[in-house]
């Protein structure tokens, strides 16, 4: 093992600071929609769409703590598209399994599941904008559907890694 992968895997064991935490956690709705809108091989402006309008839509979201970080998200959203153009935001599971191990350390486990159930559900909103079959009908591709099982996996994972429970379906 080299000293960098030694150095990243101690960063990664070691909680995010309050700073990183909070820049981490207001993307990542819009890692949500990266992981899912991308997984077809490309972005629709119609996915996009959906995503700002679902955002908007508080009925989406039951988590208290995510409708907060969805709030941040929107003022910051104009700033976080420019970014994604520019390529300096890209799509990082690793992030979304960082924030996810902070918050197992920092919310109770029920809050923590509301929060993720409301992200699934966003991925799968998104995913219905542009999905569909020759008929028309919108649903889920395949492809959509795998990033949000992936999704779903990453925030499992970081159950087990924060080492504070098990989440369950």
């Amino acid at each position: 093992m080299t000293e960098n992968a030694s150095e990243s895997s101690a960063e990664e064991k070691a909680p995010l600071s309050n700073e990183k935490f909070h820049q981490l956690v207001i993307q990542l709705p819009f890692q949500v929609f990266l992981m899912v809108a991308s997984a077809d091989g490309k972005i629709d402006a119609e996915e996009f769409l959906e995503f700002t309008r679902a955002l908007e839509d508080k009925s989406n979201f039951r988590s208290p703590y995510l409708k907060g970080v969805v709030r941040e998200t929107i003022a910051n959203l104009p700033d976080l598209r420019v970014r994604f153009e520019q390529k300096k935001l890209t799509k990082d599971p690793e992030s979304v399994r960082l924030v996810f191990q902070s918050l197992f350390r920092r919310l109770e486990e029920a809050q923590v599941k509301m929060f993720a159930e409301d992200l699934i559900r966003l991925g799968q909103i998104v995913g219905n904008a542009s999905g569909g079959s020759f008929w028309g009908n919108k649903a889920l591709s395949e492809e959509e559907q795998e990033a949000i099982n992936d999704f779903v996996t990453l925030v499992k994972e970081s159950a087990k890694d924060a080492g504070t429970f098990s989440l369950e379906d």
